[in-house]
């Protein structure tokens, strides 16, 4: 019988029982918390607060101290909850999440509704189960600060604030559509980074008259039939006035892209890509309230989304709700590219497979 060295096993597969074992010991650190708590030890230790006396004695962030304690006193009252975090299946901010919406009569639906969600969908469901009242939003606009700071020299300013609310996502919504339209920087002939791209669209909402943005010329890509039903084949993919580029590449555009698409066989074209596939902005808007963000797994980003087929309309999949997933730019690629799958179950939720259709992240056994 060989033995298996341990260094052959991927990373992420020894990692897995380490973070089982620090979500498990998190749990056991709440429930101690309470006890400790109850006979004031912290008191008697000189502290003024739990979270102090976890600073002091621990090397706790007194901030993780005080989270640990009020998610303590909430896992009382929550013993489903509690038996999943000090199982290991559940995160410290899963669990943290969670707790803010259960109540001892709702825990298990909750439970339920996270299961196999990953946090940035765990968060939007807390998020939608406990919706700020209007006190809340009240209080929420009456804490909105903004200032600005010139160096001494005047020559620059720096900025600083919050918003919350609807007011937040609207500044933000219009910020991230102006930097989107900031064309290539003329000298490097790259776009900026997208943190000078947000401060440009600041400055261009600010300082200009808000008018209406020339159009982006049309980009067209030629391709052959079978480089879009069989990319690995010979067949091959163009940018018209531009270059050869990758099958997989030309896939992933032909799946949900701006750029127009001449399908050619034989050097002839026998139709228009886009209006066998094109995504109706009524559907586009319903798949994007669904998904909200970008879907794969730990992916949390809201710009550079675009709507993926799962059946690939070449290969006969139909453009309807239940056919269309959320991915943003990079993991749409990484899709098309690495030959990964997403499947969808009857309950409704994707799967992300690698290339041999084994699940990603790896199922909890």
């Amino acid at each position: 019988m060989s033995w298996i060295d341990a260094n052959q096993i991927p990373a992420g597969d020894r990692m897995a029982p380490i973070a089982a074992r620090i979500n498990a010991d998190y749990a056991e650190l709440c429930r101690l918390l309470v006890e400790a708590d109850r006979a004031q030890e912290w008191l008697a230790d000189g502290s003024p607060n739990v979270g102090q006396w976890l600073s002091a004695r621990f090397g706790f962030d007194e901030r993780l101290g005080r989270r640990l304690n009020r998610l303590a006193n909430r896992l009382e009252d929550l013993p489903e909850l509690t038996k999943r975090f000090a199982s290991g299946e559940l995160s410290l901010d899963a669990v943290d999440m969670l707790a803010e919406v259960a109540t001892p009569e709702t825990e298990s639906d909750v439970i339920e509704q996270a299961r196999g969600r990953d946090l940035h969908d765990i968060g939007r469901l807390a998020s939608r189960a406990k919706p700020p009242t209007k006190e809340e939003s009240a209080r929420d606009r009456a804490s909105h600060w903004f200032s600005t700071q010139w160096d001494l020299y005047h020559r620059r300013m720096r900025l600083a604030g919050e918003m919350t609310g609807v007011e937040a996502q609207v500044v933000e919504d219009r910020l991230v559509e102006g930097a989107k339209a900031i064309p290539k920087n003329l000298e490097t002939g790259q776009y900026d980074n997208w943190d000078k791209r947000m401060a440009d669209s600041l400055f261009e909402v600010c300082g200009t008259q808000g008018g209406v943005l020339a159009p982006i010329p049309t980009t067209v890509l030629h391709a052959d039939f079978d480089a879009i039903t069989d990319p690995d084949g010979p067949s091959v993919s163009e940018i018209e006035g531009g270059p050869v580029i990758s099958n997989h590449v030309a896939r992933a555009l032909a799946c949900d892209s701006a750029i127009e698409m001449a399908i050619e066989s034989n050097g002839k074209p026998i139709g228009i890509g886009r209006k066998s596939r094109k995504i109706p902005g009524w559907l586009r808007r319903q798949v994007t309230h669904r998904d909200h963000h970008c879907q794969a797994p730990g992916c949390g980003r809201t710009v550079f989304l675009q709507i993926h087929h799962i059946d690939h309309w070449a290969d006969l999949g139909e453009t309807e709700y239940e056919s269309l997933i959320v991915l943003c730019w990079w993991h749409h690629l990484f899709i098309h590219e690495n030959g990964w799958h997403i499947t969808r179950e009857p309950a409704g939720r994707f799967v992300f497979r690698k290339p041999d259709w084994t699940p990603y992240p790896p199922r909890p056994t």
